[in-house]
């Protein structure tokens, strides 16, 4: 493969640390160093979460329970009863229900504590992708009037909309936009994977040989705008955009800071630590990062220290933490 300037050093940490539910064990040692991980405990964990991917064990689960074009029902864990399209690039702990564990069960007790299911008002999905996360949201949330799952790509918008219409989900508005900045077109690179595809070209063509590169014109929203005559309050966002919360957290700003939501998301690059760390502080948020379970101490640190911002957080107004304080520890 050809070398490629666009890669950058960050990926391959979040790959480890951010991705947690479906790479592979493998840590290099400067990874090792800086983030002082127990072997042990970190596998233990991974292990009570159903976080490892075993090539030859997924190869021959996809050849004989899950072949291409097949209808799959979720018979098991918080999506239990989800319908999905079998695809080879579907990852097959989607498949098998056990997709973002730690996350659903910390978000559970969190939704529990704050007594969530009585919220009247809206979620939003930023980058919806197969629709696993709008549709836990509909269950876990009754009370919500409408959840708005933005995707950009058109291939993977379609395929989103065929997954809720066919796991019979009713509050879900799909929206085919990349949230940004502003309103306005939006070049978007396409990936080998629909995981990686992005407005951030070093983070989607990082793996892909630069004769095979694409990209699309995509639709841009700013969420402030798409809202502004939403008259529901926002309760809940999460995000997960390969890089694109840079500008995704600009055009949302005014939301944040009437709603004061609830905000799970997950750091790709640098850019975006910073990004997530202007949002803590301007908006007095904590954060807590669930891919150590542990409170994120340094808000103006980005993943080079330990404690600061990186990976995948949920982001809590300061005043509802001493309310979860049981539960998040």
């Amino acid at each position: 493969m050809q070398k490629d300037p666009l890669k950058f050093e960050h990926i391959a940490f979040n790959r480890l640390a951010s991705r947690h539910a479906v790479r592979p064990v493998r840590f290099t040692t400067a990874i090792w160093q800086t983030r002082q991980f127990n072997l042990e405990n970190v596998m233990l964990s991974r292990l009570r979460h159903l976080e490892f991917n075993v090539p030859a064990v997924r190869g021959a689960m996809r050849e004989f329970f899950f072949p291409d074009a097949r209808w799959t029902t979720i018979r098991w864990g918080p999506l239990r009863g989800m319908k999905i399209k079998n695809r080879a690039d579907i990852n097959l702990h989607l498949l098998v229900g056990a997709w973002e564990l730690r996350s659903f069960a910390i978000l559970q007790r969190v939704f529990a504590a704050l007594n969530a299911r009585t919220w009247n008002g809206a979620a939003i999905d930023v980058g919806a992708n197969m629709g696993a996360y709008s549709f836990w949201l509909e269950r876990a949330l009754p009370s919500l009037t409408a959840i708005y799952a933005f995707e950009a790509s058109p291939e993977t918008a379609t395929r989103l909309r065929e997954h809720l219409q066919a796991s019979n989900t009713h509050k879900i508005q799909v929206v085919q936009a990349a949230c940004i900045d502003t309103n306005r077109p939006v070049e978007f690179f396409l990936s080998h994977h629909h995981h990686s595809s992005s407005i951030v070209q070093a983070f989607a063509h990082a793996e892909v040989e630069i004769n095979q590169r694409a990209s699309l014109q995509a639709q841009g929203i700013a969420l402030d705008n798409f809202l502004a005559d939403t008259p529901q309050p926002i309760h809940f966002i999460k995000i997960d955009i390969e890089g694109g919360a840079v500008l995704a957290l600009s055009g949302m700003r005014e939301t944040i800071a009437k709603y004061r939501p609830l905000v799970l998301i997950e750091s790709h690059t640098p850019a975006e630590d910073g990004a997530i760390s202007i949002m803590l502080l301007e908006n007095r948020y904590d954060a807590f990062r669930l891919n150590n379970e542990k409170w994120v101490t340094q808000k103006n640190a980005d993943h080079k220290n330990a404690d600061g911002v990186w990976g995948t957080m949920l982001c809590l107004p300061n005043e509802l933490v001493p309310n979860l304080e049981n539960v998040l520890k």
